[in-house]
């Protein structure tokens, strides 16, 4: 596997990829326009306001994928995705920190949005604090087998929309 950086849209929110089509740009949270705005005060937020998540899948290690989560497993694979070459700007290699070690109240201590020491649970998880521009996008994922599977998308018309922000 070339060292692509993937970015996986959660909650397979459609609106969201086409938004950083139309955009030109996968933002941090402090710069999305409020319809995008994500609240994770309730979760182990990694990537804090200022930080944009990527998965580099070739940081996994195959020894220990049995006991530690992969952020390309979790977050793009049977997602929508962007992936994008190798040749990023700002990418800084997050500090892995075993979720079974620490609390989340002692992770969360440790993740500071103005610092460049960055930390995840995930091994493959890299992340930076420039806008990430789909200049440099290589492909778009789209799960159309999972979708199908479950039968609750409108899969040619989201196809469609894709293809025309594409265009």
């Amino acid at each position: 596997m070339e060292p692509f950086f993937y970015h996986g849209i959660r909650d397979y929110r459609v609106d969201r990829l086409i938004n950083i089509l139309r955009t030109g740009y996968i933002l941090p949270k402090k710069m999305l326009k409020d319809e995008f705005s994500v609240n994770r005060e309730n979760e182990l937020d990694l990537n804090g306001k200022s930080w944009i998540s990527l998965s580099q899948k070739t940081l996994c290690d195959d020894y220990y994928s049995d006991q530690l989560p992969s952020s390309f497993d979790v977050h793009v694979l049977k997602h929508m995705c962007l992936v994008f070459n190798e040749k990023l700007n700002g990418i800084k290699y997050t500090n892995h920190l075993w979720f079974d070690d620490y609390t989340s109240e002692y992770i969360k201590k440790l993740i500071k949005d103005e610092s460049s020491i960055r930390y995840s649970t995930y091994m493959d998880e890299v992340q930076t604090d420039i806008p990430v521009s789909t200049k440099e996008l290589v492909a778009v994922g789209y799960p159309k087998e999972y979708f199908e599977s479950i039968k609750r998308r409108y899969i040619s018309d989201e196809l469609n929309e894709i293809k025309k922000e594409l265009k």
